[in-house]
């Protein structure tokens, strides 16, 4: 009986921190084999700031995905953001906070439409954010006509993603935070409670009284402000704005 009991709290723990399990024993790898490049502080802050984007983008999935939804659309939006973002800072000169507030309040918008959409056609989200996708990837073209832009953009914008606070690049430290505000939203909140209990039953959450449908088009609109955030920190890090800069996010 002992046995059993522990071999499910081992399998439970494998499931649930399998993967960092596998990550640390990676890092442990390559420490060994290549201490005098792979375990410098210069090699972890390069390695952060490049995951960046990533880590927002995958944390802002885990929404729609705590719903038994899926959004094939957020690199197209992380893409469009970021084109609109530039535009507002090089072509408007708007104030960069105030271009950064825009993009996050416009890629809301468009997510909670493309939310809507999925709720309201009934059609699978694989489908919606497909198209939506290709919709959002010809906005973004026309934003910039396929261009590259870097002229009129501040190096207080650069700076929000490059500098560094005790040693941590400010894009590392954007993840973390976005990551910690959406592990207390799912962990901590009602809304958070209720969206997976909307993943783990549907109906049921639906005759608990749950506004499921709700629930569903907000959390492409969260994904959408995820979306937005990451092509903050991309073209901060760049200084600069260029097409496709986000395909390689979606798979990884």
């Amino acid at each position: 009986m002992a046995n059993s009991v522990g071999v499910r709290k081992l399998r439970s723990i494998l499931v649930r921190f399998g993967l960092l399990i596998i990550l640390f024993l990676m890092i442990a790898v390559f420490g060994i084999l290549e201490p005098e490049y792979f375990l410098t502080s210069a090699n972890l802050q390069s390695t952060t700031i490049i995951a960046a984007p990533m880590l927002i983008v995958a944390v802002s999935l885990t929404v729609p995905l705590g719903l038994g939804e899926f959004d094939l659309s957020i690199s197209n939006m992380t893409q469009l953001s970021g084109a609109i973002v530039v535009w507002l800072i090089s072509n408007l000169g708007l104030w960069w906070p105030a271009a950064a507030v825009a993009s996050l309040a416009i890629a809301a918008v468009m997510g909670l439409i493309i939310g809507s959409i999925v709720v309201l056609s009934r059609v699978n989200a694989f489908i919606i954010t497909l198209g939506a996708g290709t919709v959002l990837a010809g906005l973004e073209y026309g934003v910039h006509r396929g261009l590259t832009v870097y002229k009129g953009i501040p190096a207080s914008y650069t700076g929000l993603a490059n500098g560094s606070i005790l040693g941590v690049k400010g894009g590392s430290l954007i993840a973390l935070f976005f990551a910690l505000i959406i592990w207390f939203l799912m962990e901590w909140t009602v809304s958070g409670r209720r969206m997976r209990a909307t993943g783990g039953n549907y109906e049921a959450a639906r005759l608990s009284g749950v506004r499921v449908d709700n629930l569903r088009a907000w959390s492409f609109g969260i994904t959408a402000i995820g979306a937005a955030l990451a092509a903050v920190v991309l073209t901060a890090k760049s200084s600069s704005y260029y097409p496709n800069s986000a395909t390689a996010l979606l798979l990884p």
